[in-house]
């Protein structure tokens, strides 16, 4: 039964970072129709989310051999909560602190990646191993399907209406 709770927890994040993966385009447009961008913040704010990804990864192997593999997946989970809280948040003039929210909450979705894979890695029995690592990318494919119906739903015009991408995050 932990197993199952682990594969909840860890899919649930994979779930998570998939979607905040999925939207990074439309919502750069979103972004751009509200607080007007310069050509070069719009250009670098997706370049920043996944350089933040990638540090995360890196960061998040060691971090986890030294502490566990739960401390990165509750620091993923938080650091996802409080970057979209503050992306929501954010006022329109804050250029510079909103390429520090991608950069961070690209740092989030890293930061849980590898050490929940290694997770279930250690903690499935052998014979269940197999069928948890595909649970595991089937929420990551349904992550990016919540992404496409929230951006159907909430940004149809793919964010040339400024506002209602707050609803996406």
């Amino acid at each position: 039964m932990y197993q199952v709770g682990v594969l909840v927890c860890v899919g649930g994040l994979v779930l998570a970072n998939a979607c905040t993966q999925g939207i990074v385009s439309p919502l750069n447009d979103a972004l751009d129709a509200e607080m007007h961008l310069t050509t070069t913040m719009k250009a670098t704010l997706p370049t920043l989310l996944y350089l933040g990804t990638a540090i995360g990864v890196l960061c998040s192997g060691p971090v986890g051999d030294r502490i566990g593999r739960v401390g990165p997946i509750y620091a993923s989970y938080l650091g996802l909560i409080v970057t979209s809280l503050w992306l929501v948040l954010l006022d329109s003039e804050k250029q510079l602190a909103l390429a520090c929210c991608r950069f961070l909450m690209g740092f989030a979705c890293g930061f849980g990646q590898p050490v929940s894979f290694a997770l279930v890695s250690e903690t499935m029995p052998s014979a269940a191993r197999a069928a948890a690592l595909y649970a595991m990318a089937t929420c990551g494919i349904m992550g990016y399907m919540l992404a496409s119906f929230g951006m159907r739903l909430f940004l149809p015009d793919l964010g040339v209406t400024a506002g209602l991408w707050r609803h996406l995050i």
